[in-house]
């Protein structure tokens, strides 16, 4: 009876670390993995299942919480613009003039901000796959792109210099035109009066430079 009991114990304890690491589970230790060290069999195989899970559950978490953090980044600027421009027609009388120039701005703004909301919110549901994929001239959206930016780099003093050769890749068309009027907007809000931001397309990928100053990669969320 005795060496039952003993077989017994031995057999169930993986079991007991099983269930004792599930319980122990919340969010601040995904990083913990059963990790049993058994002959193989099915509590071997049960448990490299849970670890497996643990590490996709892990992933996740990870990649909402990266989209908090750009979407946060993102919205600033808009929100900060918008501010400002309510700030300046409250200071005083503003001319007529003046009130045109806030009112198109916080228009502008605000389209910007359904832009960069829509952005977010497919690149909410990237990790899930693209809902849409389908063949993209990325050479037609950085030229639309680069055209539809041609006012602001005339206002901020700034040559675009533009290298398209026709490519077509793969994936949501409303996601790439977002991606690459972000990287071509920074590149001229951080550059400087008299700057270049050159922009090649082709094959090779897609590649977009200024001659702004260098941003730290720790400032990058």
């Amino acid at each position: 009876m005795a060496l039952a009991w003993w077989m017994a114990g031995r057999v169930l304890r993986p079991v007991g670390v099983i269930t004792a690491r599930a319980r122990r589970l919340s969010g601040s230790n995904l990083h913990e993995r059963i990790a049993l060290k058994a002959p193989p069999g099915e509590l071997k195989e049960l448990a490299d299942t849970f670890d497996g899970m643990l590490d996709r559950i892990q992933q996740l978490v990870a990649a909402r919480q990266r989209f908090a953090a750009n979407a946060a980044h993102e919205l600033r600027t808009p929100l900060a613009v918008q501010r400002a421009a309510a700030e300046i027609g409250l200071a005083d009388d503003p001319p007529p003039e003046k009130v045109a120039w806030i009112r198109d701005k916080l228009i502008d703004t605000a389209a910007d901000s359904e832009r960069l909301i829509e952005g977010l919110l497919l690149l909410a549901v990237s990790d899930e796959g693209l809902r849409r994929r389908e063949r993209v001239a990325l050479d037609e959206t950085v030229t639309a792109v680069t055209g539809a930016l041609g006012a602001e780099a005339t206002e901020r003093d700034i040559t675009v210099e533009v290298t398209a050769r026709p490519v077509t890749v793969e994936g949501d068309a409303v996601l790439l035109d977002h991606l690459v009027h972000n990287l071509v907007a920074n590149a001229l809000r951080h550059n400087h009066p008299g700057g270049t931001v050159t922009v090649r397309v082709g094959p090779d990928g897609l590649e977009v430079a200024n001659t702004g100053p260098r941003v730290d990669p720790a400032t990058v969320p």
